[in-house]
């Protein structure tokens, strides 16, 4: 089940589990009259869910992942820290995977974080570019690296067309060290999606992961 399905991302990712031999069907959210109690029949018997919707979309229905003991990935991001704690406590009794990035390259960037963050920096810049038409301003992704890096400066762009670019760049004094991961498109996003979601059914451990 894809909530989120007729988005940009979400129609990306419909299309790529429709062509894995092993998915018998792939269940979208629609908007219809009884719209609740038809998902609550749907949920009930599918293997696992996956959000993609806009802000806060997977509320609608986080209780009833939790009463049908349902594996739920989670992609959306711009979380309040209240609606963080839900899906913390949701954590604890389904598996769940939640990432503000699920792209391979950023996930390699994740395990190189405790490393930078222990370098002789004098200033450290954050910065990323993505469309005019993303929501959450800065992204999840960005928020994430300066957790890493708490006093570096951030700056966000963003541009009438597709992109999605994070790059750290840290001054040493007499070097300068950059970092710069660049999606090419939407589907690098899908195929670290499917990989969690596969690996989620097969393991299903309660799994809470990175924000």
């Amino acid at each position: 089940m894809i909530i989120g399905a007729e988005g940009k991302l979400g129609s990306r990712l419909r299309a790529a589990l429709e062509k894995r031999p092993e998915i018998c069907e792939v269940i979208p959210i629609t908007h219809t009259p009884d719209r609740v109690k038809t998902v609550s029949a749907l949920i009930a018997n599918i293997d696992a869910g996956i959000d993609v919707s806009k802000k806060g979309g997977i509320f609608e229905y986080l209780d009833l992942f939790c009463t049908f003991k349902k594996p739920l990935v989670i992609a959306s991001t711009g979380f309040s820290p209240e609606e963080t704690h839900k899906l913390e406590q949701a954590g604890h009794l389904i598996p769940l995977v939640r990432s503000a990035n699920f792209s391979q390259g950023i996930t390699y960037f994740r395990t190189l974080l405790p490393s930078l963050a222990r370098l002789p920096v004098r200033k450290v810049v954050l910065s990323e570019s993505h469309a005019d038409t993303k929501i959450d301003t800065p992204s999840g992704t960005l928020l994430e690296l300066h957790r890493a890096f708490p006093h570096a400066e951030v700056v966000v762009f963003r541009t009438p067309h597709f992109t999605a670019e994070h790059t750290i760049t840290l001054h040493l004094g007499n070097e300068t060290v950059t970092l710069k991961h660049e999606a090419h498109s939407r589907d690098a996003f899908v195929d670290g999606i499917v990989e969690a979601l596969f690996s989620i059914c097969n393991n299903h451990s309660r799994t809470y992961n990175c924000p």
